[in-house]
């Protein structure tokens, strides 16, 4: 019940960081660093997360794809 609860807090973390980080327009840019900047340590500690949890999200794994 707790591994559950666990993995629907986590989804629910993703979703909204993924959806955060899906409105900077081009990552790459100079003008969104500051906004990358606040936005992909949560990425990242989510990223960790998920490989200690053996999850393997897809919607986090793009989110590093575009990012990274």
């Amino acid at each position: 019940m707790r591994e559950n609860t666990q993995h629907r807090w986590f989804d629910l973390a993703v979703k909204l960081a993924v959806c955060c980080i899906s409105t900077v327009e081009e990552p790459g840019s100079y003008q969104c660093w500051t906004h990358c900047e606040i936005l992909l340590p949560h990425i990242q500690s989510l990223t960790i997360r998920d490989d200690e949890l053996a999850i393997e999200n897809i919607e986090l794994h793009h989110a590093n794809l575009r990012n990274g």
